[in-house]
């Protein structure tokens, strides 16, 4: 805290250790204005990176899910599209074969689908912190606006009043 009377800057208590005087006024320096709003926007910059993190992770892994849903969705089909071309399978290992070529056909597409998917989700992460950077600034430049007008309110105060307590000593 500051002392209204003589300026000295103080942690603890009402009275100044300074001059003695009461304290009624919480006036806080600009230096603990600073810190504590610092401290402040590091905290809602990281909660929101992390929720940011952890809706990348609920994409990725529904991502995947899909890809691997529709990877086997692509070999059912194919492997009834073969079927409905009367192509009877006698041997085991024609069966085996086929399918495996079916599951080769199908995941190169379900991958490119996959990585695809993840660029967009790694774009949306990038357009948050983007838009979390801009309200932050934002935050800082209106929050320096304030302090600037409550100390053109408070400086002529304090003058008024030690003015008071000049006139009163003398």
């Amino acid at each position: 805290m500051k002392c209204r009377n003589c300026g000295a800057e103080f942690e603890e208590g009402m009275f100044c250790p300074e001059c003695g005087m009461k304290n009624t006024e919480v006036v806080i320096s600009e230096n603990e204005v600073a810190k504590t709003a610092e401290e402040e926007r590091k905290k809602a910059r990281e909660a929101v990176i992390a929720e940011a993190k952890k809706r990348v992770e609920e994409e990725k892994n529904e991502i995947r899910e899909r890809a691997e849903k529709e990877v086997w969705e692509e070999a059912v089909k194919a492997a009834k599209q073969e079927a409905a071309k009367n192509i009877s399978f006698e041997d085991e290992e024609i069966r085996n074969e086929a399918s495996k070529r079916i599951r080769e056909e199908a995941i190169p597409n379900a991958a490119e689908e996959e990585k695809r998917r993840m660029q967009e989700a790694e774009n949306r992460k990038i357009k948050e912190e983007k838009a979390i950077n801009r309200k932050a600034i934002i935050s800082l430049i209106l929050g320096i606006a304030s302090w600037v007008g409550m100390i053109t309110v408070i400086i002529p105060m304090v003058g008024g009043i030690w003015a008071i307590v000049d006139g009163v000593k003398a």
